[in-house]
């Protein structure tokens, strides 16, 4: 006989229990719907307790910024310590989960190159919007990737070009 309070429960209730405190539902014509992506089931065993990446943070896309400046702010009076405060502090301020990996002033018709992590090509958007917007300059955005993981894409490519 159970305690007073307590509910025995089925393993697909228990599952169920465990889905609704992962996932945010909704009521749609009277009735509660988990909003939930497509989980891949294993047989017998509850998609919220064996998918640990469910938890994982998405990967962070590698961009590739151009920035010039216009024509007025290159004058030597240009401060440009303070000037590169500004767009950093604001950066910071709305996108904080950008991780910038390598700054460069370059030669030719753009004055920085700079690359920098986000979480998707909206996040790097909005960098390259602030930059234009506080920095004063025009700005060129690339999605870049990694060698190693071009070289896993083209291989994959090639298997399916096979067949």
């Amino acid at each position: 006989m159970p305690l007073a309070g307590y509910v025995k429960r089925t393993k697909a209730q228990s599952c169920l229990a465990a889905m609704r405190r992962k996932f945010p539902y909704r009521e749609l014509n009277g009735i509660w719907h988990v909003v939930m992506r497509e989980i891949p089931e294993k047989k017998g065993a509850c998609p919220m307790q064996d998918q640990p990446e469910l938890n994982k943070p998405a990967p962070m896309q590698t961009y590739v910024m151009l920035t010039r400046l216009i024509g007025e702010e290159v004058h030597p009076t240009f401060e440009i310590k303070k000037r590169e405060k500004e767009v950093v502090d604001k950066v910071r301020a709305y996108l904080p989960h950008i991780k910038w990996t390598a700054n460069y002033a370059v030669t030719g018709p753009w004055d920085y190159l700079d690359v920098f992590e986000a979480r998707g090509l909206d996040d790097a958007m909005k960098v390259s919007a602030l930059v234009r917007y506080y920095g004063g300059a025009h700005t060129e955005l690339w999605p870049v990737t990694a060698w190693d993981r071009f070289e896993k894409t083209i291989q994959e490519l090639a298997q399916v070009m096979e067949k």
